[in-house]
């Protein structure tokens, strides 16, 4: 007792003198010596009350609280306060200062952390305590520069020792609280740092720890539910982020979004790859993540812990700012020494803008209290002091000035770390549409090569207030991929880029809608059924189709700003097998003596039977393009098709020029299919543009023929079809391409010459006029499933343009018997007939005077100067010089070279005779 007043007296002298560095070890010295004395005391009070000396500071307590009463009325004398004055000053004499803290010491209220609005779990942050924790970390950084952290270290302990001698637990909470904080780093070390790890070692760590908790377990027994320590470290939330839904995450829209997708389903064959707003499935990157009000938004967010010991964390909810949130707390244990993440909830009821900043939790042993973000790494960094011999190097490198010297409070507060805070939109209810049943087992389907089958989907909106008033199905196939990669290629011709765009064109997915301006509306609780079409292409092995919906609340006409879709994604796994392929294609010259014989043969039958003799006669001949056959030989079911074929051919007086396109079929079905092939007449109009490869709708008024045709299994089977030859005055117009308009690209391939291209272009628009007047078709008898032919391999070569062209000039020659022979002879004139067994074949009878008449057509879109020459030559002889010895076969009366007048467009030249006997 006399060395405790004689080191007390000592130490009160040296604070007066100003030596509070002799101040400090004396009093350190006198804490020494108070233990030793307070143990003593401990064991004798406790030999009185027939208590174990080395029992737990509850029973101690419980011991002191029976004889003073009821924990809650357990005065604190004078002595009691003082004892905690003196260990206050001591701490501050070594540089331990208690004013930074959440409270103000030991014995102290706490400071209002939190401002709780209405219920425990809807709250709102208070700015403030961002700035006392950045005061706080500045002032505890800063602390360690001065004096020894070890001694500051065994000042504590001492505390602590003193504590649990008298026995005081409140005491003992706060210094063993504020020894961890002192022992720590007191940053916020990024990744790859590794100076975070306290100056403690880790089996003191878990005693101090193990101390905390045994302490409020203690309190909690004696009805001291207020007592709790001051978690040590202020930087516990390192991250919040927010986890976007996979399936139903908010998607921002302009109003021009729907007009561009009414363009885009009404012009469906303009583009194959138009842009569609909803098509897309990734959010639009924003500055602030969306969350839908009144539904559940789930973060992740990070936690650090320090110190080699489990950190228990009993509660930990969100907490934002300037809007109400229904935070979901969640307890978790944080492993030692490391960062940690954990999911937690929230809601918020109203739409707006807010800000997370931090989370509010309660560790174990500690009081609940908020903690503000830090997301970045944060240490302090030491002032530069600059002795007076070289201030002069420092002025001359940056000369201070006086408005550079920002005030000390500005200067600390931005040294110290910043904290952060991560802003959310908060957009109005949306609605929540679920799929309950498609018609398709397992959402798979087998189809071949140019079948159509359709299926039904039942959409359900799980919503119990909010309607779907906008639905918008769109589509996405696995051959996109594959089109968007071939059309990357830039050496790619004009006619190969047509081809890709128009097979990328032709969608695999169509919406089977009931009208154009229907719009389904899914109202809550309630449920839709849509017809989606799906057609068989090669390639094609999945598909997804996604549902965009939204809650506009107004017309779309009164929409006047942005909307918020959600969108489902129905994935769909197709097999398409191969049906009816065409391996080989031909245009081979067709001799119009058929057509011709056709056309006499209904004028024989419409002629009247009072016509006269001296009208041509028509002998029956076989046509020319028939192949011979013993009489006593019956014609094939093939033969049969194709004789029935000429038989219907050129009924019109002015078509008489026809080609013969030869279709190797093959079946590659294990079923039989049937083939037919429908021919339509040429287009009025050859200047159109083509706009699809194949019609789906027939039009019968320009249906001239059908052929059909049986395959077996396996089998190829050629197809005749008789085409009428065509002339497009416009054949070379540029190639058009059918993607959108684009910035024109030079092509890395060698451009080819002028008359390569040319003739390209002329292939190109005769192959689609081709291609417009097919459509063919397949159909499985067993089980009437039905299919189109993709038409568009078909290829044409430059042969078969020339067979397929009609000539730019037509000429056409007709004979007759001279008037004048009549005039001379009137008695032999009605024995006289011209015998025609072919267009150009006239069987004549001798030394009868007969017209020759030659009639010169212009099919181009230009004006002509023709010049007619007829060269006679006689009939199957090749040799130039037997063709020009025609003077003892037949006579010439006339010009055979002639200047015929200009011919415009489409025009027909008077008939130009020739007299030849």
């Amino acid at each position: 007792m006399d060395r405790t007043r004689i080191l007390a007296g000592i130490a009160s002298t040296l604070g007066e003198l100003g030596y509070h560095r002799k101040k400090a070890y004396v009093l350190k010295e006198l804490l020494g010596g108070l233990i030793p004395a307070l143990v003593e005391a401990r064991k004798r009070g406790a030999a009185e009350m027939g208590i174990h000396p080395a029992a737990s500071l509850a029973s101690l307590d419980a011991a002191v609280l029976g004889a003073r009463g009821r924990p809650s009325q357990l005065p604190f004398g004078d002595n009691e306060m003082g004892v905690h004055g003196f260990l206050n000053m001591v701490c501050h004499a070594h540089g331990i200062d208690f004013a930074h803290r959440a409270g103000t010491g030991p014995h102290s209220e706490a400071t209002p952390e939190l401002k709780v609005d209405g219920s425990e779990h809807i709250f709102k942050v208070s700015p403030d305590d961002a700035e006392a924790v950045n005061e706080r970390a500045i002032h505890q950084v800063s602390a360690k520069a001065f004096g020894s952290v070890e001694r500051k270290m065994d000042i504590l302990r001492l505390c602590i020792h003193i504590c649990e001698a008298l026995p005081d637990l409140e005491g003992v909470l706060d210094f063993s609280a504020e020894l961890l904080r002192t022992s720590g780093s007191g940053i916020a070390p990024g990744p790859d740092d590794s100076n975070g790890s306290p100056a403690l070692s880790i089996d003191e760590q878990l005693r101090l720890w193990a101390n905390i908790s045994r302490t409020v377990g203690a309190a909690q027994q004696l009805g001291l539910e207020h007592l709790a320590a001051d978690y040590w470290d202020d930087f516990l939330v390192r991250g919040v982020d927010m986890i976007p839904s996979t399936s139903n995450h908010p998607v921002s829209h302009a109003k021009d979004d729907l007009d561009t997708v009414a363009q885009s389903t009404a012009n469906a064959a303009t583009g194959p790859f138009l842009y569609n707003p909803f098509s897309q499935n990734d959010p639009v990157k924003s500055s602030k993540p969306l969350i839908v009000a009144g539904e559940e938004a789930v973060f992740r967010v990070t936690l650090q812990n320090l110190y080699d010991f489990d950190l228990e964390i009993e509660s930990i909810r969100l907490g934002s700012t300037e809007n109400d949130c229904d935070a979901q707390a969640q307890a978790c244990l944080i492993g030692p020494y490391r960062t940690q993440s954990v999911f937690l909830t929230a809601t918020w009821s109203k739409s707006g803008s807010t800000n997370v900043s931090g989370c509010m939790a309660k560790i174990k042993g500690c009081r609940e209290r908020w903690f503000p973000l830090f997301d970045k790494p944060w240490s302090l960094k030491p002032d530069i002091k600059v002795s007076p011999s070289h201030r002069h190097l420092s002025q001359s490198v940056q000369p201070p000035q006086a408005e550079d010297r920002p005030r000390k409070k500005e200067s600390r507060a931005s040294r110290g770390p910043v904290p952060s805070t991560v802003g959310l939109d908060i957009i109005s209810a949306l609605p929540n549409v679920v799929l309950t049943n498609i018609s398709l087992p397992q959402s798979a389907i087998m189809l071949l090569e140019g079948e159509t089958k359709s299926f039904k989907m039942t959409l359900y909106n799980t919503s119990k207030s909010v309607s779907a008033d906008l639905v918008l199905p769109t589509f996405e196939d696995s051959t996109a991929t594959q089109f968007q990669a071939a059309l990357a290629n830039k050496e790619l011709t004009q006619s190969d880029l047509y081809e890709l765009e128009s097979a990328a064109a032709s969608k695999s997915l169509r919406w089977l809608r009931e009208s154009d301006d229907a719009n389904p509306v899914i109202r809550p609780g309630e449920e839709i059924t849509l017809e989606i079409e799906i057609i068989g292409k090669p390639g094609l092995s999945g598909a997804s189709i996604q549902i965009s919906y939204a809650h506009l609340g107004v017309p779309r006409s009164e929409l006047k700003d942005h909307f918020y879709t959600r969108q489902l994604s129905i994935p769909l796994t197709i097999t398409v097998n191969a049906s009816i392929d065409l391996t080989r294609t031909d245009l081979l010259p067709f001799d119009p003596s058929s057509a011709w014989q056709n056309q006499q043969r209904q004028s024989t039958h419409s002629r009247p039977p009072s016509a006269t003799k001296s009208e041509t006669s028509v002998p029956t001949r076989r046509p020319l393009s028939m192949s011979t056959r013993p009489k006593s030989a019956k014609p094939t079911s093939s033969e049969n098709r194709f004789q029935a074929l000429l038989s219907r051919i050129s009924l019109s007086p002015d078509d008489t020029s026809h080609c013969l396109l030869c279709l190797d079929c093959r079946n590659s079905w294990p079923t039989p299919l049937s083939v037919s092939i429908q021919v339509r007449s040429p287009t009025p109009s050859a200047t159109q543009s083509p706009t699809s490869t194949s019609p789906k709708h027939t039009d019968a008024s320009k249906l001239t023929y059908t052929v059909h045709e049986s395959l077996q299994p396996g089998h190829t089977k050629r197809i005749l079809l008789l085409l009428p030859r065509v002339r497009l005055p416009t054949a070379h117009r540029p190639i058009p391409s059918i993607a959108a308009k684009k910035q024109f690209i030079v092509p890395s391939a060698p451009q080819a010459s002028r008359a390569a291209q040319l003739a390209t272009r002329k292939a190109f628009w005769y192959r689609e006029e081709l291609l417009r007047s097919l459509h063919a078709t397949w159909t499985e008898e067993s089980t009437q499933r039905t299919g189109s032919i993709n038409m568009r391999r078909i290829g044409l070569s430059h042969r078969m343009v020339e067979v397929y062209m009609l000539p730019e000039v037509g000429v056409e020659m007709s004979l007759a018997v001279s008037p004048h022979a009549l005039d001379d002879d009137p008695d032999t004139g009605d024995d006289v007939a011209l015998e025609r067994f072919a267009p150009t074949g006239y069987a004549v009878p001798l030394s009868t005077p007969l017209t020759l008449t030659a009639v010169v057509t212009n099919r181009s879109r230009a004006p002509i100067h023709p010049v007619l020459r007829l060269q006679p030559r006689v009939a199957g002889e090749q040799q130039q010089h037997v063709a020009l010895d025609v003077g003892g076969k037949f006579l010439v009366h006339g010009l055979l070279q002639r200047v015929l007048p200009v011919l415009g467009p489409g025009e027909r030249s008077e008939g130009v005779e020739l007299g030849v006997v």
